[in-house]
């Protein structure tokens, strides 16, 4: 059986809809260095959507399993060089 590290789901943060503070997706995922959990927040594509309604749609859009997977998996990557 594969081991698992432990995690936490991605959620969006939006500073209660407020368009000039910057969003972001917030998750935390196994650090192997550090041997423990560690904060990760992903910035990307949020700062250059002007409208609410485009920001919820981008951000949903990050949700989905494929879409954050690939972005995780990137992170952890670059987290293990770290």
């Amino acid at each position: 059986m594969k081991k698992r590290y432990p995690f936490t789901s991605p959620k969006l943060i939006h500073h209660k809809n407020d368009l000039d503070k910057n969003w972001y997706i917030e998750f935390y995922q196994w650090s192997f260095i550090k041997n423990k959990k560690v904060r990760k927040r992903w910035y990307k594509g949020f700062k250059e959507i002007e409208s609410l309604e485009k920001r919820y749609e981008y951000g949903m859009r990050k949700y989905k399993p494929s879409e954050v997977n690939l972005e995780v998996s990137k992170i952890l990557i670059s987290s293990c060089i770290d």
